[in-house]
């Protein structure tokens, strides 16, 4: 081999380092998706240190090479480069994330988020979600990652809600939202909330499932602190489906679901009048015509009083127990397969029901 005769180790950087000055060199493009594929195994292998040391070199040629090509027709040619910038970016440190060429090249990959082509765009989008999400844990919230939703916020201000870059800016967000600072998470939410009431039932599925992400991540507080998390569940009251609505309403009691499990965990003494008031919602739907919204009803009241309830208030308790009792009244007989389950597991206070 070429490194062994030249006194090499055949090492993993090295291999690096000849693909690199390979993709430099290289013109034909059958040749470079090739080298492309090759670098994307060898990046991941490559040493930390290595990457964090030759940032600025590797990230020009990457730059360089999706500058060129990003006009061409070879998807995967362009899938690798993008997987390789992630890659690189998502080992850098704080100290990088202050040159101005970590956030041109973060701009690069976002730039592809709402391509054409679904292979291209869902690529760009993981590779954005990685580096946010996937990087050292003391990059929490992640340094980029404000700029990656103030990306998804300017796409769709500047779209119509019946745009399909609507739907792949708020799926972005979705993964993007549990690494935001504090203010970052506000005006995002802010965002997703607006478009809750402008679009189709599509569109408000693909916003409950953004708000969705974000409860269920288990978010530090320094992203979602407890009281912005009560007024998050608080105002999604106001974009409640009604009980036959059917899917909209599964969905939005899924983010209820999340958002009073995660404040639970935060803060529960700020999750306990959320929980009275999700139960009497959760009653009104077992009254539904729709068998799935009886079913996703007892599910979201199971899971909360289960995650919540044992550490409720005796005043908090009793108020639970009260609705509880409501129902096993006849006028919720057709809905007893329901919620026989949720009494027998529920838990209030210190005392099983």
């Amino acid at each position: 081999m070429l490194f062994r005769s030249e006194g090499g180790k055949e090492s993993e950087t090295e291999y690096f380092a000849a693909l690199m000055t390979t993709l430099e060199v290289t013109g034909d493009e059958a040749m470079l998706s090739a080298v492309v594929r090759l670098l994307g195994v060898v990046i991941k292998k490559v040493p930390h240190p290595v990457l964090v040391a030759r940032f600025s070199q590797v990230n020009s040629l990457l730059l360089s090479s999706l500058a060129k090509h990003q006009a061409s027709a070879n998807v995967s040619l362009l899938r690798g480069l993008l997987g390789c910038l992630s890659v690189l970016l998502r080992v850098q440190p704080a100290s990088n994330w202050h040159q101005p060429e970590a956030s041109h090249s973060l701009a690069t990959l976002l730039s592809f988020t709402a391509h054409p082509k679904p292979k291209l765009r869902k690529a760009a989008q993981h590779s954005v979600v990685s580096v946010v999400r996937g990087s050292a844990p003391d990059l929490n919230p992640h340094p980029a990652a404000t700029q990656a939703a103030l990306h998804c916020q300017a796409i769709i201000s500047q779209s119509g809600p019946t745009d399909t870059s609507v739907l792949y800016m708020l799926t972005m967000l979705r993964d993007v939202l549990p690494a935001l600072p504090r203010a970052a998470t506000k005006a995002a939410c802010e965002t997703v909330l607006k478009l809750l009431t402008l679009g189709s039932s599509v569109l408000v599925a693909t916003g409950f499932s953004a708000l969705h992400g974000l409860f269920s991540a288990r978010p530090l507080a320094s992203c979602l602190p407890p009281d912005m998390n009560s007024q998050l569940v608080t105002a999604l009251y106001d974009y409640q489906p009604g009980v036959n609505d059917g899917a909209p309403l599964i969905a939005w009691l899924a983010v209820q679901q999340e958002g009073i499990m995660n404040l639970g965990q935060l803060q529960p003494s700020l999750a306990e009048p959320h929980l009275v008031r999700l139960t009497t919602v959760c009653l009104s739907c077992l009254l539904s015509d729709r068998g799935e919204v009886v079913k996703a009803a007892g599910l979201a009241l199971r899971a909360v009083l289960a995650e919540v309830g044992c550490h409720c208030t005796s005043s908090g308790a009793s108020q639970l127990l009260g609705l509880l009792g409501e129902s096993v009244k006849y006028q919720y007989h057709s809905a007893w397969p329901t919620v026989m389950p949720v009494l027998q597991t529920a838990e209030i206070g210190r005392a099983h029901v």
